[in-house]
């Protein structure tokens, strides 16, 4: 379904920005740029998906010589598929980012323990906490585009933050869970969870595209995906580490 998806949607961006020109005629492809970032996320990302694996250390470790090595071609690049320029002179882009990792790296794990919960101590099916997790991203789909309106007239980063205040308190809310929590506490939870996401991820893209010049769109929107998932594939790691780690000290 997924594959099907993104190909219906590479169809529409290819028929509506057809006769359309992106780029200036005299600017090439950053082939050795576009190369060299795809294989350092490759390796940094299933360095991590692997841990605590200790193959997962030389690949992330390569991953990183590749990305220092990537950072060496974009900037002699006349042309570069990442303008380092954008992160040495705009505090707003690089600071939003970084909120954009931090937000997803703390709150990706805590679904997964959920639904580990839901099952193994509350007893539950897979479908009954599958749907019980699904309340979070209702409330985040709910209310996300009222507050992007709401980013429109208020400064984006303020509402941002917001919505980060609400996520740490529902993540207060789950770090105090125990066994005999009831099922109220968790929809309570994930209910605020919901409304902390859904008062961030509008404004906090808007926050991304509004620092920068119309021209890097793309490669913001590109930035803010992948900051998204690697986010996610750290949260799990350490949730991985930790395992590993109880499961020595037991």
């Amino acid at each position: 379904i997924g594959a099907i998806v993104s190909a219906m949607a590479a169809v529409l961006a290819f028929w509506k920005r057809k006769g359309e020109v992106t780029k200036q005629k005299t600017e090439k492809m950053d082939i050795n740029g576009s190369v060299t970032l795809i294989v350092s996320l490759v390796l940094i990302l299933y360095g991590f998906s692997i841990l605590p694996d200790l193959l997962s250390i030389p690949f992330i470790a390569l991953g990183l010589i590749v990305m220092a090595l990537f950072y060496r071609v974009e900037i002699k690049t006349l042309n570069p598929v990442l303008d380092i320029n954008l992160f040495k002179h705009n505090k707003v882009f690089v600071c939003t980012l970084i909120a954009i990792l931090c937000l997803y790296c703390a709150t990706f794990a805590p679904n997964f323990l959920l639904s580990l919960y839901l099952q193994y101590n509350a007893g539950f099916s897979p479908k009954t906490a599958g749907a019980i997790l699904v309340v979070q991203p209702i409330m985040m789909a709910i209310l996300a585009p009222f507050s992007g309106r709401i980013s429109d007239k208020i400064e984006p980063v303020k509402v941002a933050l917001w919505g980060m205040a609400v996520t740490c308190l529902a993540l207060i809310l789950f770090a105090l869970l125990s066994e005999d929590s009831s099922l109220w506490y968790i929809l309570t939870g994930l209910i605020i969870l919901g409304i902390g996401f859904g008062l961030f991820a509008s404004p906090i893209t808007n926050a991304v595209m509004s620092s920068i010049d119309k021209k890097s769109f793309g490669v913001a929107a590109g930035l803010v995906a992948a900051l998204r998932h690697s986010g996610q594939a750290i949260s799990m790691a350490i949730v991985m580490i930790l395992f590993a780690a109880l499961c020595l000290l037991n």
